[in-house]
């Protein structure tokens, strides 16, 4: 495992940490994940480096989804779309949710109310999933042939 699987990253959208930064961390640790705490502009500094990193997004107020929905939510799109991040969304406000982007299999919403531990499980169930993914064969197994007998007559 590369020493970038074992982090994910905390996108802050005010300028301290909230509480709950501190849960989901203590909750990653027992995984062997660490919560790196990132503002959007350390974020695309970052990604200019490396590709493919995890990034968790909690909004949990109105003025954290105005916020989100103004300032971030096309950057992150972009950075889905060219695969550059996978993006796990918690909220409670439906609209910032984007549906077109759920089928690219970059992008996880999940609705709040839901406890941390549950967050933390399907985020991590979904890293699992792709890391074992990484090594399977991505062509069908082979064909089996089949002989028949002719009759002689």
């Amino acid at each position: 495992m590369k020493e970038q699987d074992n982090w994910v990253f905390y996108l802050q959208l005010k300028s301290k940490l909230s509480k709950d930064f501190l849960v989901l961390d203590r909750e990653l640790k027992d995984y062997g994940k660490g919560l790196v705490p990132v503002s959007i502009e350390n974020l695309l500094g970052y990604i200019k480096k490396k590709e493919g990193i995890d990034l968790l997004v909690v909004v949990k107020s109105k003025a954290e989804a105005n916020y989100y929905n103004k300032r971030i939510k096309k950057v992150l799109r972009y950075l889905i779309l060219s695969k550059k991040i996978r993006l796990t969304l918690v909220s409670s406000y439906q609209d910032i949710n984007d549906l077109t982007l759920a089928k690219k299999g970059h992008y996880f919403f999940h609705q709040l109310p839901m406890s941390v531990s549950s967050v933390v499980f399907e985020m991590i169930s979904t890293i699992h999933d792709r890391q074992d993914n990484k090594n399977k064969w991505p062509g069908a197994s082979r064909p089996k042939m089949m002989f028949s007998r002719y009759n002689e007559s």
